[in-house]
């Protein structure tokens, strides 16, 4: 096979891993979530330490958090993979999420997935997630990172 084509077939295994791993947090399916990631997994969701995880052990305990929503829903968006070495990628992708609690309240939050790729015995896996939030509604209340826009330009006004 030739150096482009293993390239687009590693960038559709690892988009198809990004997806499996958001089909699998809103079936609440645990153990395929886990399935996505290396064993060395590092996440990070947000400032504090309840928003991180490292591993797949402190991963599992950081899923569970979901058990509070009736339903979520994550929709992905476009997704951009670059290639740092034949066994190594990182991406950006677009995720709208919206989580429905008990008593039907809905949280609504836009983010994006800073990812960071390995191939493991020939699958692609997430070895490190940062989410960085884009915006959301008042009833999404994690704090997650918050993407860092480009300032202004000098002199700019409406």
């Amino acid at each position: 096979m030739s150096a482009a084509l293993e390239q687009l077939v590693a960038r559709a295994a690892i988009a198809d891993n990004i997806q499996d791993f958001s089909v699998a947090v809103d079936r609440l399916d645990i153990p395929a979530v886990l399935a996505c990631v290396t064993e060395d997994v590092v996440a990070d969701y947000g400032p504090a330490q309840a928003f991180k995880a490292r591993g797949k052990n402190e991963l599992e305990g950081f899923l569970n958090r979901y058990w509070r929503f009736a339903r979520t829903h994550h929709q992905l968006g476009h997704v951009r993979i670059w290639f740092d070495a034949p066994d190594d990628a990182h991406s950006i992708t677009q995720v709208s999420a919206w989580q429905e609690y008990a008593d039907g309240a809905e949280a609504f939050a836009y983010a994006q997935f800073h990812d960071r790729h390995r191939q493991v015995d020939g699958s692609w896996r997430i070895a490190q997630r940062r989410v960085v939030m884009t915006g959301n509604n008042p009833l999404y209340t994690a704090e997650l990172h918050r993407l860092e826009r480009t300032p202004k330009p000098a002199g700019w006004s409406l």
